[in-house]
């Protein structure tokens, strides 16, 4: 794993969408290449209030989102980090990473692509390394009880 070439995910901040006022509405699709964590997508509304659009889980590469949307509307990208698709490892309450934030410009037609940042990387990270030890951890389990299985047999085998 390399963090060369990704940036670190932003912070969040105080940022409200503009009223969309007299201006055209564009058209918004976002879409994204990660894989191993659910995603969400929120508006940020004008007072600040986050509205969200996109459940965790309903935003993926099989599932990019378009969006109607004025000039200076906000919306962000969450990953969720535990949870559904970690059923095994489930340590703590699942958190949310903000990992993109977009403000809508002028053009009619915009493609926003999602990538990864650092601090998703770290996680997706960690997250791979306690699968890995999961399943090491389930196949020695497996192993133990083909063991006992088998000296369990031998022990019947001789009191008869």
């Amino acid at each position: 794993r390399s963090d060369a070439g990704v940036q670190r995910c932003p912070q969040p901040n105080e940022s409200r969408s503009e009223r969309a006022g007299s201006r055209p509405k564009v058209q918004v699709v976002f879409s994204t290449n990660i894989r191993d964590v659910d995603l969400s997508l929120v508006w940020i509304s004008e007072s600040g209030i986050e509205k969200e659009l996109v459940a965790p889980g309903e935003f993926s590469p099989s599932l990019p989102v378009s969006q109607d949307s004025f000039p200076g509307h906000i919306y962000r990208t969450y990953a969720w980090l535990g949870g559904k698709r970690e059923k095994l490892l489930i340590t703590r309450p699942r958190e949310r990473l903000l990992i993109s934030q977009y403000e809508v410009t002028q053009s009619t037609q915009q493609n926003v692509f999602v990538r990864t940042c650092q601090e998703l990387q770290s996680e997706v990270g960690k997250l791979s390394v306690a699968k890995a030890s999961t399943k090491e951890l389930l196949q020695r389990q497996q192993e133990h009880v083909e063991q006992l299985q088998s000296i369990t047999a031998e022990l019947a085998r001789r009191a008869s």
